[in-house]
Order: C-alpha cells, then sequence, then structure tokens
C-alpha cells in the first residue's frame, strides 16, 4: 500500500512539474504584470529559466546525444570568448540571459512535453493579458503611461509618444503580445488545417488576435499573419473569401477605436515597408556606426550591442537586426554556429515534413523576423519558443526515424 502512495505522489509531482515547465506564458506575462506593478519581475522569469537550464543539465546528463553536447560546446564557447573581452560586466549578464533562452533547445530535445503543451496552455493566458491590455490601451490611466514613457523621460517627442501608445499590455513595448500573438495565431491556423475545418470560435480568437496585431503595430507579425491567412485560404480555397470578410472588417474596426494620428503613423509604418529602398535605407542609418567596424573571429562578446547598451550607456547598440547583432557579438564563428544548428533543425523538419509544419513556420517567421528584431535573444520576443521550436524538429526527426525502423 505504501509503495503504491508513493508512486500515485511521484506520478502527482511530475505532472506537476511538467506542467510548471510548460507554462512559459503565465510566467512572463506574470512577470510582465509584477513588473507593471512596479516590483521585481524579471526574478519570476529568472528563476523560470533557472528551473529550465536544471532540467537540461539533467537531460545533457542522462539521454543527450552527439548533436547536444556540440549545441553545449557551442554555448560554451560564446561565453568564454565573451569573458575575454574587456567590457561592462552589466552588458555581460545581458548577454548571458539572452543566450540562455537557447536551453529550451533542450527542453524540447528531452520529450517531456510538445509545442502543443505549452502554445495551448499560452492561449488563455494570451487571450486575458490582451482583455486587460485593451482596456488599458483605451483607458490610458495616467500612472500606466508614466509607466510605459518612463525609459524615454529625456526624449519626449511627438513620435515617441505615438510610438509608446501601442498596445503592449503590462510592458513597455509590444513585443509578447505581437510576437506571442503572431506564434498562437499560427498554432489555431495550423489545427484548423489539420481538423479539416474552421469552426466559429476558431474565427473570433483568430479576429481578436489579428486586432491586437493591428494595434501593436509591430510590421513583420502583421505580415506574417496575412501571409499565412492567403497561404491557408489558396490551399483549403473555400475559406479565403471569409478570411478577407474578417480581416477587413477588423481593419475598418481598428481604425474607428484609435487616435487619427495613430492610423497615420501606422499607415506610415506600412508604407515605409511596402517602398524596399527606403525601408532599407532607414536600416541602414540605423547601423551606420558600425559599417567601418572590424569583424572578428569570436566577436566583442554577448550582450555588448544589447538594447541595455543604448538605454543605460549611451553606447553603440544593435537593436533591430539579429543577424547583424550575432555578427558583431558573436564574430564569424557564432555565424556559422548559429547558422548550422538552424540550417540543420530546418532540414530534418523537411524531411519529417507531415509531423513538422507548425515548427517549421514558426522558424522561418523568426528567421525573416531577424531582419528587423533581435528575436531568437529577445526574451519579450519570445525567442524562448523559437530554440523549442529548433529542439522539436530535430527530436520529431529522430522519433519518426526510430518509428520507422
Amino acid at each position: 500500500m505504501k509503495s503504491i502512495n508513493i508512486s500515485v505522489n511521484s506520478i502527482s509531482i511530475s505532472h506537476l512539474f511538467t506542467y510548471v515547465l510548460g507554462g512559459y506564458f503565465i510566467v512572463t506575462a506574470l512577470a510582465g504584470f509584477v513588473e507593471m506593478l512596479g516590483y521585481n519581475g524579471g526574478a519570476i522569469s529568472r528563476l523560470y529559466i533557472y528551473l529550465i537550464i536544471l532540467y537540461s543539465l539533467k537531460f545533457l546528463l542522462t539521454n543527450a546525444k552527439f548533436l547536444d553536447y556540440i549545441f553545449l560546446l557551442f554555448i560554451l564557447v560564446l561565453v568564454i570568448s565573451s569573458l575575454i573581452n574587456n567590457y561592462n560586466d552589466h552588458l555581460f549578464n545581458v548577454g548571458l540571459h539572452e543566450i540562455s533562452y537557447m536551453s529550451f533547445f533542450y527542453l524540447a530535445r528531452s520529450k517531456t512535453l510538445n509545442g502543443n503543451r505549452i502554445i495551448k496552455q499560452g492561449i488563455p493566458v494570451y487571450i486575458i493579458v490582451c482583455i486587460i491590455g485593451l482596456y488599458l490601451f483605451i483607458a490610458m490611466p495616467s500612472w500606466y503611461m508614466d509607466y510605459k514613457m518612463k525609459e524615454w523621460f529625456l526624449r519626449w517627442d511627438k513620435d515617441r509618444i505615438l510610438e509608446m501608445m501601442r498596445l503592449s499590455a503590462f510592458w513597455q513595448y509590444p513585443y509578447w503580445i505581437s510576437y506571442g500573438g503572431a506564434i498562437i495565431y499560427t498554432f489555431l491556423l495550423y489545427h484548423s488545417y489539420l481538423n479539416k475545418r474552421m469552426e466559429r470560435i476558431m474565427i473570433v480568437l483568430l479576429a481578436f488576435i489579428f486586432l491586437t496585431l493591428l494595434l501593436a503595430q509591430q510590421r513583420t507579425p502583421i505580415y506574417w499573419v496575412l501571409f499565412i491567412s492567403i497561404a491557408y485560404g489558396v490551399v483549403k480555397k473555400k475559406i479565403s473569401i471569409i478570411l478577407g470578410i474578417f480581416l477587413f472588417t477588423i481593419i475598418i474596426f481598428a481604425s474607428n477605436i484609435v487616435s487619427s494620428d495613430f492610423v497615420d503613423k501606422f499607415i506610415n509604418k506600412i508604407e515605409d515597408a511596402s517602398n524596399v529602398s527606403t525601408f532599407i535605407q532607414k536600416r541602414q542609418d540605423i547601423f551606420s556606426s558600425f559599417y567601418k567596424k572590424e569583424i572578428s573571429v569570436f566577436g566583442d562578446g554577448i550582450g555588448r550591442y544589447s538594447h541595455d547598451a543604448y538605454i543605460l550607456f549611451r553606447q553603440d547598440a544593435i537593436t533591430d537586426h539579429n543577424y547583424m547583432k550575432i555578427l558583431y557579438e558573436n564574430g564569424i564563428f557564432g555565424c556559422l554556429g548559429f547558422s548550422f544548428f538552424i540550417i540543420y533543425s530546418i532540414i530534418k523538419g523537411i524531411k519529417n515534413l507531415k509531423n513538422s509544419i507548425f515548427e517549421l513556420c514558426i522558424v522561418f517567421y523568426y528567421i525573416v523576423g531577424m531582419l528587423g528584431a533581435n528575436c531568437i535573444s529577445n526574451g519579450q520576443q519570445h525567442a524562448a519558443i523559437f530554440w523549442f521550436c529548433c529542439g522539436s524538429l530535430t527530436n520529431k526527426y529522430y522519433q519518426d526515424k526510430t518509428n520507422n525502423l
């Protein structure tokens, strides 16, 4: 009897632990909420990351394969080569935090839980956060605007205020909302494709998510959602008209609940992105100070050109171009290493395409997003989900290969 009780307790603890590991969206939302209230929300997210890292170490000591050790070696070289460089300790710690999201690669490889569980647990959390965010966006309480503007207190102007008035819920920037929305939208659309039908509740959810993306004003998530919606409509044939109608309706609706200045700025952002030469020129101007900078083998150190470098120390930073950030922070070695693991994951996913469509979509989305954001190293842009999908692609390939033996 005692052994049975122990077994039951072990199963309960195991289920609880799995739920905690899969509670990514719950943890990050809670951390953002606590931060907005003026407390240390970062401590919550760091504690969660430490748990993932400990679990990754357990996996490495018990079930790891050759690929996992190579991935670990790559991370260690990035850290050790950064220690050799003489730069600000705070920025180095920022870099450690950025690469800590790579531990989610091991979480997927460990087969403890799949991406479905993380996203499914995240859907209600995302909806609740967005509903609260919409209230804050419309009501605009003074304490909330003070919180959003405090980072830019020395440089207030009309453009900056409009930039900070995007829908962002608990955060100063809209990344958690926009990138999370793109991930969940992709997940819902993919499962509608698998189920060969789209229920009314699904249409409402997709419409709501698209509305939040419009109000968050992030171009890449919006374009991605439009792209996969059109692709879905072409494949399913009958649904394309429905998708077109509700997307157009949301655009009209969104245009009527925000100010004219907000709409004008949103249209200007779309026009800038549509004019390729203008868009590229603006991006080049942002990083002009790096064009003559020498590129080294191992780079100048993780976190060296992070957002904090500019905000806290007024140093040169690469805040909106992950490819360039990797090139200068991690050097030629980093570029080759990141390219290898990402391309390797994609190849394995393509070989097992029938089981890997969702993960491949997310990885391709981030590959595009890296042109205008530091999305594979930024927590608010859900870098953890990107690395989880990379690990899942290789894991699914090995599982399929084993099942076919």
